[in-house]
């Protein structure tokens, strides 16, 4: 993890006073242990990284000055994951995993989900990116939005592997903990393409995040 690094939902301008709180002020200030006049650095998933120098502290919130500040320009969307319904410790770890290889937009489908915000600061805060990945829900996979990407997804019943390269932006889908039904399977080979994603049959989560970085690695 970047040392030192923290989220702010807040605008990052150069002299810029802000209060740190919550959660994040819980981390500054007892597991960082960090001090008055110490330095630290802020991102806010838009772009934005600053250093900053801590003012005060007390119980609920720290307060510090913004002194210097970069801005990022956002990438365009080149690679998009789509999750089936999996259990929420799965999903975190996709969230996680693919967050830090490289995923731009995380769209599930299926399922009823909360504190999925909460994952990706954690990753951005690890791995070093200043964009927030985009969250999208989607009632079922038919109802995902799929125009103008190259589709591909798992599946097992073919040997073809991924192109070496890959037209931007791509998206990849991922089965359910259960796999694809013969219907889901039905309509993706209708709007996509059929891969092989390993030699060995992987779990949901292993096949996102292997999924995610070959695609992420090839796309141009």
């Amino acid at each position: 993890m970047p040392h030192n690094r923290f989220y702010t939902d807040k605008n990052l301008n150069e002299g810029a006073e802000i209060s740190i709180d919550g959660q994040e002020h819980h981390h500054l200030n007892n597991v960082m242990r960090l001090k008055v006049g110490e330095k630290l650095e802020l991102i806010n998933g838009r772009g934005a990284l600053a250093s900053a120098i801590i003012n005060s502290q007390n119980r609920r919130e720290t307060h510090v000055t913004i002194d210097q500040i970069i801005h990022v320009e956002p990438q365009s969307l080149k690679v998009s994951l789509v999750i089936g319904p999996c259990k929420p410790k799965a999903i975190d770890l996709i969230l996680q995993k693919g967050t830090e290889v490289g995923v731009d937009r995380f769209i599930l489908y299926g399922m009823k989900t909360s504190r999925l915000e909460s994952v990706v600061i954690s990753a951005i805060k690890q791995c070093g990116r200043l964009w927030l990945p985009e969250i999208a829900l989607a009632p079922s996979l038919e109802k995902v939005p799929i125009a103008g990407d190259q589709i591909f997804f798992g599946d097992l019943e073919v040997q073809s592997e991924m192109p070496n390269k890959v037209q931007a932006p791509a998206m990849l889908f991922v089965g359910p903990e259960s796999g694809f039904s013969e219907k889901d399977l039905s309509y993706l080979r209708g709007v996509g393409t059929g891969i092989l994603l390993h030699e060995n049959v992987l779990r949901a989560e292993t096949a996102a995040i292997v999924g995610s970085f070959l695609l992420h690695s090839r796309v141009v």
